[in-house]
């Protein structure tokens, strides 16, 4: 566990890792990513089918017969291909993720240079992210730090706070396949609550994509706050009508 004092110490957060849990003051809040996973995204769901259908298409050839027991081993394999891809396709996620938060601190004159990933899709991701910090000539302010709201009751780790130029970023890096609209609602969460605690002004907010598999490294700026932060809290909303209605069955 991890504990961190916000709000001049009057707050004390506490962060179990191995849970991924916050208490506040000792008692057990919400979390970011808690509030918006209330929304499930569409694209994972067809991602999911997609990940089914190939593995049925690489297994089942066509004018083969097959019996009763085969057809079913296909079909719960297929089930569980989406798993399969997830848990290499993490690890490489991950390791980007470290290096990541590593070389920020780094330019933060906190550490020595880190090493980059022997993995070569660990390396093209991370060598595209050194590349674009460099183009844009970013600051970093912070890295991997925790938030909390008081008036709402949450907490969270948001990966960067950095600016480009004249405009200064709350940043959430992301290894997942695409960019999407809702990615939207957790930084507004982290913002909202980090200008709370009046730590720093933002300009805006930004999702940094480090891809897994290859493909390009992308990054998507997320202007539209006021919307953004009616969407959160609407989640927030929800998931503590959620927490109550569990706490009344298990009752």
């Amino acid at each position: 566990m991890s504990i961190y004092k916000l709000y001049n110490g009057d707050v004390e957060l506490i962060f179990d890792e191995k849970k991924h849990a916050y208490k506040a003051n000792n008692k057990v809040v919400a979390s970011v990513t808690g509030i918006t996973g209330v929304v499930t995204s569409p694209a994972l769901m067809y991602w999911a089918v997609n990940q089914a259908t190939n593995f049925i298409s690489r297994n089942w050839k066509a004018g083969t017969v097959y019996d009763e027991i085969q057809i079913q081993e296909i079909l719960d394999d297929a089930k569980k291909a989406h798993r399969k891809v997830s848990s290499s396709a993490a690890l490489i996620g991950t390791i980007t993720h470290d290096y990541v938060q590593r070389y920020s601190l780094y330019r933060q004159k906190k550490i020595d240079k880190p090493r980059l990933p022997v993995n070569s899709l660990a390396e093209k991701s991370c060598l595209q992210f050194v590349d674009w910090v460099d183009k844009n000539n970013v600051t970093f302010h912070d890295t991997e730090f925790k938030i909390y709201s008081k008036k709402y009751n949450y907490a969270g780790t948001v990966d960067a706070d950095i600016t480009i130029g004249k405009k200064r970023f709350i940043v959430d890096y992301k290894t997942s396949s695409a960019i999407y609209d809702d990615m939207g609602l957790q930084l507004a969460g982290y913002q909202l609550a980090r200008e709370e605690e009046d730590v720093a002004k933002y300009d805006s907010r930004m999702i940094l994509r480090l891809p897994k598999d290859g493909s390009d490294f992308e990054f998507r700026e997320f202007p539209d706050y006021d919307a953004d932060k009616e969407a959160f809290l609407a989640c927030l909303a929800y998931k503590k009508w959620q927490d109550l209605n569990k706490s009344k069955k298990s009752k």
